[in-house]
């Protein structure tokens, strides 16, 4: 999770990379292009009419203290798939402090194209993190970033936002987690959420309503059914709290009164608990957590996958061990590997791939089902920065070929590498 800064691939690590690309059955590389520590990625998909196109989201930041930060978007990045050593993304705002997560604000929010910007992190000079919002619809008139958390009382970090009507009045709100580490005290982390205005502005602060203590990182919410019921869940990593939790309502359906609002540690023994995904791994109809662990050099980082149980409130979460292991090539303060997964569409296995960012390890990962009885993945090396970060990946069917393209920030190096998937 801490970024240091190297200037080319070594030569190991792109004989690396053209090895493994001669194997038809991992991602195969058809490109890179240049920007100045990439860190996250994310796809926004654009729908008009019958008419789909893609764009992709950068996050930039520099841990030298003072330094410029940015978010940048690459616009319909199809057209450039014949020639991705072209891109030049577009830079969106410098007006942002280490900025984590930029991703798609819903259609339904603004009527317009909106992206949030989740920022802040525990380096000097860079712990003053926000949640921004900007109108990207045009490219020579950006409206923003305007500051939804100006006002809070302390300064928190932010890594992500996902849109969730908490009060159902039929609008979207944010919810959020967001931490701070002290240089002298404890850290500290928060679930909230963030309530849209009847006005739907997002140039003035939004009313926070926090929901608990010790969430800090990542989170999803998700409705499943639960006892027969559909029922609200949101699962939170806790990375300085070491906990991976469930919060839910014990009356209602709103999100408003916290004395409703109770929580469950579901594993406390893990470590570092960072990515945090609900889903459906071996496609059996019952929702499952996808999990990843990030821990220092000789604390290997895990993936993992908890099913959830018929009551998710107080049944038993059974915990799998997908793959182990992961280290950091270099130690130092904040250095921690993996990163967070994502299942990957399939055609062909009962059991989902898996998409894995090796974070501070310096790779990208595909993982495959090996024992569907035992839960068993093998892990296979796809990109490798060598002693770099690999920040979070992204992907789609940008071209509807039916192979999904991936987009792999190697932050060190200062490039986003292309790749074509088809499992």
């Amino acid at each position: 999770m801490n970024y240091s800064t190297i200037t080319s691939l070594s030569l190991v690590a792109l004989l690396g990379l053209c090895i493994l690309n001669a194997d038809a059955s991992i991602p195969k590389l058809l490109g890179s292009f240049k920007l100045e520590h990439p860190g996250f990625t994310t796809v926004f998909r654009n729908q008009t009419g019958n008419i789909t196109t893609y764009d992709l989201l950068v996050s930039s930041f520099n841990a030298i203290p003072f330094s410029t930060d940015g978010a940048y978007v690459v616009r319909n990045i199809g057209r450039y798939l014949s020639n991705i050593a072209a891109i030049r993304p577009e830079l969106i705002t410098s007006q942002v402090t280490w900025p984590n997560e930029v991703a798609q604000v819903p259609d339904a929010v603004f009527g317009t194209s909106t992206i949030s910007i989740a920022g802040g992190f525990l380096v000097p000079f860079k712990t003053n993190g926000a949640i921004k919002l900007a109108d990207i619809t045009s490219q020579a008139s950006i409206k923003g970033p305007f500051d939804v958390t100006a006002g809070s009382s302390k300064e928190w970090f932010y890594h992500k936002v996902q849109w969730v009507d908490m009060d159902k009045d039929g609008d979207l709100d944010i919810l959020t987690c967001r931490a701070r580490k002290p240089i002298f005290g404890s850290s500290e982390g928060q679930l909230l959420w963030l309530e849209n205005p009847t006005n739907h502005s997002m140039q003035d602060p939004w009313k926070q309503h926090v929901l608990g203590e010790g969430p800090d990182i990542f989170f999803h919410h998700s409705v499943l059914n639960s006892s027969g019921n559909p029922t609200e869940f949101i699962f939170t990593s806790g990375y300085f709290s070491k906990a991976l939790s469930v919060y839910y309502l014990t009356s209602g359906n709103t999100w408003t009164d916290p004395s409703m609002v109770k929580s469950r540690v579901i594993d406390s023994t893990i470590g570092g608990v960072f990515g945090v995904d609900v889903v459906d791994i071996n496609q059996d109809g019952v929702q499952d957590l996808l999990v990843t662990t990030n821990n220092e050099q000789g604390n290997g980082g895990t993936v993992l996958v908890y099913t959830v149980p018929s009551d998710a409130r107080l049944g038993v979460y059974k915990r799998y061990n997908i793959t182990r292991y992961y280290t950091p090539r270099k130690s130092g303060m904040g250095k921690g590997a993996p990163g967070a997964a994502s299942m990957l569409p399939t055609s062909r296995n009962k059991f989902h791939d898996i998409l894995l960012s090796g974070d501070d390890d310096g790779r990208a990962y595909i993982l495959t089902s090996s024992n569907t009885q035992t839960w068993a993945y093998n892990s296979t090396v796809f990109a490798d920065v060598g002693s770099g970060t690999v920040g979070q990946l992204s992907y789609a069917d940008i071209d509807g070929d039916g192979s999904i393209e991936i987009f792999v920030p190697a932050y060190d190096v200062g490039q986003i590498s292309v790749y074509s998937y088809k499992n």
